[in-house]
């Protein structure tokens, strides 16, 4: 159902402050750092908790570490085919988190959006979705933070549950991983915008969001 909170034509907004993506880039990468170690700091605290107890059970025998050696075409399997199934599983989950914006955007708060894409500084490249018209503070948050909540829990879930499978293990741990470092844009935008009252609108446009006010 589409809210009528959010069918104010633009023209009737004032513009507060805007935030570009290349701005906003050195603190973005800060962030991603910091989230990475985050992601990593957590993997730990499960470990830690017992949350991997039939990983341990699946390596390890008397105490001791089964190690695979690989020849011939096994090595090719592994160093090439591996890696490629690695980064394929990681870009379906990039894709899901776009898609949980779509989604959240579209159908929970019925505001037409489409995806973009493009490069940032020229090098950086970005996946987005970007609300067709300027959305309400609160809505907006909920928007950037889905992704982040849904996408990460599931990942998590997905670890526990192919723990004793080592290759699709190894998968989830990269993509929750960089996932999870990958998120850093939108808290740093969703930073930026908490310092603003509730009453404000987002004009989203994927590498930019402007900060509007109603006239009236």
């Amino acid at each position: 159902m589409e809210s009528s909170n959010n069918n104010v034509p633009e023209s009737e907004f004032m513009v507060l402050r805007s935030f570009s993506a290349t701005e906003l880039l050195p603190q973005m990468v800060v962030a991603s750092v910091l989230f990475t170690v985050a992601a990593m700091l957590s993997l730990l605290m499960l470990s830690l908790l017992g949350t991997f107890q039939e990983l341990s059970s699946a390596l390890s025998k008397d105490g001791k570490i089964f190690v695979i050696i690989v020849t011939g075409w096994e090595s090719l399997f592994f160093l090439i085919i591996i890696p490629i199934l690695a980064l394929l599983v990681v870009m379906t989950f990039l894709v899901l988190h776009e898609i949980v914006h779509y989604v959240v955007c579209r159908f929970i708060f019925g505001i037409p959006a489409r995806f973009g894409a493009g490069l940032l500084e020229k090098m950086i490249p970005y996946l987005s979705v970007e609300p067709q018209r300027p959305v309400k503070r609160d809505q907006w948050i909920v928007i950037a933070v889905a992704p982040t909540i849904l996408v990460n829990v599931s990942l998590l879930a997905l670890i526990t549950w192919t723990q004793t499978d080592l290759v699709w293990f190894f998968f989830f741990i990269v993509t929750y991983i960089v996932h999870f470092g990958g998120c850093a844009g939108d808290i740093v935008l969703l930073y930026h915008a908490l310092k603003y009252q509730s009453s404000v609108y987002i004009k989203d446009e994927g590498p930019q969001i402007t900060i509007l006010i109603p006239k009236n």
